[in-house]
């Protein structure tokens, strides 16, 4: 989570939930709790109110503070990427075509990045999953022509061309004979 996003602000992200409890009520301020933070069949209320107590005491005391400096990290890091892959998408993606010589020369994680953009481009709002840009990836990688149907579109490989075409989007891949 971005501590700014979208023009929403949320400048306490930082602040641990205990600490902020404590400044408040040293300051006579009243806080509600929400009682659905209560709910654990919320995946994200398992993981506060059973996980992390476990991994403190069994392997990290400061794993909540480890954890935020390694989201920091990771969203410092995605944003680079998303510059990088700017320019490398400019430079490859042509017309719903990439060129596969061009994008060899990125990095692996830009390749993928760059092809997921690809194809999140072409699939109609519908989700586009690792496992979808890693079989794109082994169609690029394979070295032979081909073609994937993916969620809303179909992704063919012609030499050294991967061309994107709308599509139905049934996960499943083919190679041409010939």
């Amino acid at each position: 989570m971005y501590p700014r996003h979208d023009g929403v602000i949320r400048p306490l992200l930082e602040c641990g939930r205990q600490e902020l409890r404590d400044e408040l009520t040293a300051r006579g301020q009243a806080f509600v709790e929400d009682a659905t933070n209560e709910d654990v069949r919320v995946p994200r209320n398992r993981v506060r109110a059973e996980l992390m107590p476990l991994l403190q005491a069994r392997f990290n005391p400061a794993i909540v503070e480890v954890l935020a400096a390694e989201a920091t990290l990771a969203r410092e890091s995605w944003d680079w990427m998303e510059q990088a892959s700017d320019d490398w998408y400019r430079r490859v993606v042509a017309e719903r075509q990439v060129d596969l010589g061009e994008l060899a020369g990125a990095p692996p994680a830009l390749r993928r990045l760059v092809l997921w953009r690809v194809l999140c481009d072409g699939a109609g709002g519908r989700p586009v999953t690792f496992s979808h840009v890693d079989d794109v990836l082994g169609l690029v990688e394979g070295e032979r022509d081909g073609m994937l149907d993916l969620p809303g579109q179909r992704v063919e490989r012609i030499g050294r061309m991967l061309v994107l075409k709308p599509g139905a989007g049934a996960r499943r891949a083919r190679t041409r004979q010939g």
